[in-house]
C-alpha cells in the first residue's frame, strides 16, 4: 500500500522535482557568473584582459598585480555602473610608462 502511494505522489510531482533541480542548477551557474563579473568590475578588468593577460600588448610587460585601469574599488564600481565613457588605452599606456 505504501509503495503505491509513494509512486502516485512521485508521478504527480515528478515534473515539479525536476523543475526544482533545473532551477537550482541554473541559480548556481548564475550566482557564479555574478561573482566572477563582480570581481572583474571591482578590479576594472574585462574578461579578455583577465583570461589572456600574457597575450595583450599593453599588459604583458606589467607584473600580475599592476592594472593600468584600476582606480580603486569605489571608483571602479562607480565608473562601471554610473558612467558611460570609453577610456583610450593609449593614454593610460603613457601613464603606465611613468610607473615602470
Amino acid at each position: 500500500m505504501y509503495k503505491k502511494e509513494w509512486l502516485a505522489w512521485f508521478l504527480a510531482n515528478g515534473f515539479l522535482i525536476f523543475a526544482m533541480f533545473v532551477l537550482g542548477l541554473t541559480f548556481i551557474v548564475v550566482f557564479l557568473l555574478f561573482c566572477c563579473h563582480s570581481y572583474l568590475m571591482v578590479t576594472a578588468q574585462t574578461t579578455w584582459e583577465y583570461m589572456s593577460r600574457s597575450r595583450i600588448s599593453y599588459l604583458k610587460t606589467l607584473s600580475e598585480d599592476v592594472n593600468p585601469f584600476d582606480q580603486g574599488v569605489f571608483c571602479n564600481v562607480y565608473s562601471f555602473l554610473c558612467r558611460c565613457r570609453v577610456q583610450k588605452w593609449e593614454v593610460l599606456l603613457r601613464q603606465r610608462d611613468r610607473w615602470a
